[in-house]
């Protein structure tokens, strides 16, 4: 009898031990499992609530249809960068140049001008920064090429990829390029590594296969940012799904949060009258549910997630982009661990958006043709 009491005990002990070191947060907020090492994360509701104990705090508006200093008049800002010293880059694409200011935004420089030479450009499309200074500016021509900058403007080579899918791309500390594959055809992975003379070294994140291949094009657009490590951190347009890789290539973690809509999917015909003869296509539409991604000072992932989808009359209802950025978007704040914490609106009217650090950054480049700079601070 004492010998059965006993192990009654030692198993009661052993099961209280099992369910202490399992997580503690309740089930209300989110679940997880660790899956053949990687962390599987399902979110229902955020951590804060309705109060987010992170805010945007407004520091400065760069350039705008208002400005009369031709430095900070852009056309069609496409893309920013920063450097180690915290001046910022403004690929200026409409006007063919590279705008330089410094950390309190002043203008240092120009780079570039429209042309086919040395230091110019035809078509530019993004641009980053390497850990040395350079600038690597992605020309989206016919046939694409990466143009290589010295810090002061002169450039020092122009190579081609590999393979010459995709366009948007980021410097990894490593030196190597991180650039998402956008081919059309026969995607079996969304990410490749190059080195800085265009070879591949290296593929992954894998695209998901849908029973109605017509989806799979749209269905695998992605977003991408980078951590101070070289992590990789992957949101999905059209999947309510956001992915952290190695810079390796490991897949490390995935996790998701509670959306304010279902994903449809659906096929509308559209008549192409260009030509002799008009033709039918079928476009194959998905539900958008995330926009863009960053990794702040703290390495919490931030995901712009759509609040709802754009109706056709939304311009006609929200005469003010902002409102209607307000109405559309939501910043949605996770953990490093995936674990969602809370969201708040966009104000801002915006194409894409940039973190550095404390710092966030959302670009205008159609409307105001601007930057809006903003600090992260706790509540």
């Amino acid at each position: 009898m004492n010998n059965k009491i006993t192990l009654l005990l030692l198993l009661l002990i052993t099961v209280c031990l099992w369910n202490c070191s399992r997580e503690t947060e309740p089930d209300e907020y989110y679940t997880f499992e660790v899956i053949e090492g990687v962390r599987h994360v399902h979110n229902y509701k955020p951590q804060w609530g309705d109060e987010p104990k992170v805010a945007l705090e407004f520091v400065q508006k760069i350039g705008g249809l208002e400005v009369t200093d031709e430095n900070y008049m852009f056309f069609n800002p496409d893309d920013i960068a920063m450097d180690s010293d915290g001046n910022l880059y403004v690929l200026d694409a409409g006007n063919y140049r590279i705008q330089k200011f410094d950390s309190q935004r002043k203008y240092l420089a120009t780079f570039g001008r429209k042309g086919l030479g040395p230091s110019e450009f035809q078509m530019p499309n993004d641009i980053d920064v390497g850990k040395d200074g350079n600038i690597f500016v992605y020309e989206a021509r016919s046939k694409p090429f990466m143009i290589l900058l010295n810090p002061q403007g002169k450039e020092l080579k122009r190579f081609s990829y590999e393979d010459e899918s995709g366009q948007a791309f980021l410097m990894l500390r490593s030196g190597e390029i991180a650039r998402f594959n956008n081919d059309t055809k026969d995607r079996l992975n969304l990410i490749y590594i190059f080195d800085t003379n265009g070879k591949k070294l290296r593929e992954f994140v894998n695209a998901t296969k849908y029973e109605d291949e017509a989806f799979n094009y749209p269905g695998n657009f992605i977003k991408f940012n980078i951590d101070k490590k070289d992590n990789i951190y992957v949101c999905f347009e059209h999947q309510n799904r956001i992915e952290k890789y190695s810079p390796e290539g490991k897949l490390l973690m995935k996790t998701d949060r509670p959306l304010d809509f279902e994903i449809t999917y659906e096929k509308r015909k559209r008549i192409i009258r260009g030509g002799l003869i008009p033709r039918e296509v079928i476009n194959a539409i998905i539900s958008r549910v995330s926009k863009e991604i960053g990794v702040d000072h703290k390495e919490r992932i931030w995901a712009i997630t759509y609040r709802r989808q754009r109706e056709d009359d939304d311009k006609e209802k929200y005469p003010d982009p902002h409102v209607l950025a307000e109405e559309l978007f939501r910043f949605d704040i996770f953990d490093p661990e995936g674990i969602y914490l809370g969201s708040f609106p966009v104000e801002k009217d915006f194409d894409s958006m940039h973190i550095y650090d404390n710092r966030l950054f959302l670009i205008d480049s159609g409307n105001e043709m601007c930057i809006y700079e903003y600090k992260i601070v706790e509540k």
